[in-house]
């Protein structure tokens, strides 16, 4: 049986505009570049999440622009936002499905690596 992976899109609405989140194997290997596993705060997380799952739709995106979009969402200060970041619990759980899936496999390769000498 084969172990379909449906990825999740994500359409938000954000200070009147439309964005469109959506993770890639490209975007999982940014956001490890930038750091994401070892962020200082689940805010620092979520903007690299955001940066990466904009990535596809918007490509001339940056991480500050991006930044400056979802402080927009969450509000900033003693701002209030459209959003808080609990309600961004289902993108943080899409991207981890695609970490797993970029890291880990989706469990149809079984091909392991094994050192000189030893068998699998």
């Amino acid at each position: 049986m084969t172990n379909v992976f449906k990825p999740e899109i994500f359409d938000i609405e954000i200070g009147g505009r439309e964005y469109t989140i959506e993770f890639t194997r490209s975007a999982v290997k940014v956001a490890d570049q930038m750091g994401v596993m070892n962020a200082e705060s689940n805010l620092a997380q979520l903007e690299i999440v955001f940066y990466v799952g904009l990535m596809k739709h918007k490509p001339d995106i940056t991480p500050n622009l991006a930044k400056r979009i979802l402080y927009t969402a969450i509000g900033e200060g003693e701002e209030e936002g459209e959003y808080c970041l609990a309600d961004f619990a289902p993108v943080l759980d899409e991207f981890g499905r695609w970490v797993r899936l970029v890291f880990l496999g989706n469990g149809e390769k079984s091909k392991k690596i094994a050192a000189r000498g030893q068998t699998n």
